[in-house]
């Protein structure tokens, strides 16, 4: 996950540094599909977790019987 956010900072300084040769509304597409990219990359660790949350729940329920 860590990964995924450095990579999205680079891109954002990127485009921040990058010489001027598009158009000035084109950029906010790059940044709208990275921002998109992270958001998914976060929704997709949060199931994660809770999938492994909810193993770990039922390993202690079971040995509690």
């Amino acid at each position: 996950m860590g990964n995924s956010v450095s990579l999205y900072l680079l891109s954002v300084l990127g485009l921040l540094f990058q010489p001027e040769t598009k158009e000035v509304g084109q950029n906010i597409y790059v940044v709208l599909a990275v921002t998109l990219i992270v958001w998914l990359g976060v929704f997709f660790f949060l199931l994660y977790l809770d999938r492994q949350l909810k193993q770990v729940k039922d390993k202690i329920d079971w040995e509690n019987e």
